[in-house]
């Protein structure tokens, strides 16, 4: 995507006072009302500004546009679950799992409004903020399997492990019925534990032939 289409869909201004970040949270939760109940066909800037019971002058003073408002709606499914993971691994007895549960949960709430602004933000050229974020994540999923598993694991083993857990976790958005929660989260977790004891084993064959 150009620079110039890119500075199309930003916000115009940020709130800064208690009224005027009451103002931009009510245009994003009207957006969200109508996209769970019409889709995107449903979503104009007329009907989200009647829906939030603002002005249409109020809503174009914070979005130039109905793109504008998706691009802050992806934001914020994004860095809500980073912060997610984040919260859950800080200081708990199994770290993998509960990524691995909070993960799960994030995805299988409000399918049908991730589906909807997650497809248009890929769409719309903006595919590398969901790799920057997934690479955090993968990140954080490497440092607990250090901490959690002993050995060290080389960075194509990590790759496939993180990549597992969430390509499982993006398939439940599309999924017509959605799996049972506690079977998910278990057998993902011994996904995760079946590729780090085969490339232990690997490994341990590999210096046993030495």
């Amino acid at each position: 995507m150009s620079f110039e289409r890119k500075n199309q869909y930003n916000q115009r201004r940020k709130p800064q006072q208690q009224r005027s970040r009451a103002t931009v949270a009510a245009i994003l939760e009207a957006s969200a009302r109508i996209l769970r109940q019409d889709g995107m066909v449903g979503l104009n800037t007329n009907r989200i500004a009647e829906t939030a019971g603002i002005g249409i002058g109020s809503l174009y003073g914070y979005f130039p546009n109905k793109e504008a408002i998706l691009l802050a709606l992806a934001k914020d499914i994004l860095s809500a679950d980073e912060a997610a993971v984040l919260e859950a691994v800080e200081h708990c007895d199994q770290p993998i799992r509960s990524l691995i549960e909070v993960l799960v949960d994030r995805h299988m709430a409000d399918r049908e409004l991730r589906r909807i602004v997650m497809s248009w933000h890929i769409g719309a050229g903006y595919a590398y903020e969901h790799s920057h974020r997934a690479q955090s994540m993968i990140k954080r999923i490497v440092s607990l399997v250090r901490e959690e598993r002993e050995g060290s694991h080389d960075d194509l083993t990590m790759f496939v492990a993180s990549r597992a857990v969430l390509g499982i976790c993006r398939a439940l958005v599309d999924e017509p019925s959605l799996p049972d929660r506690l079977l998910l989260v278990e057998r993902t977790s011994r996904l995760v534990s079946l590729i780090f004891d085969r490339y232990s084993l690997m490994n341990a064959e590999y210096h046993t032939g030495e």
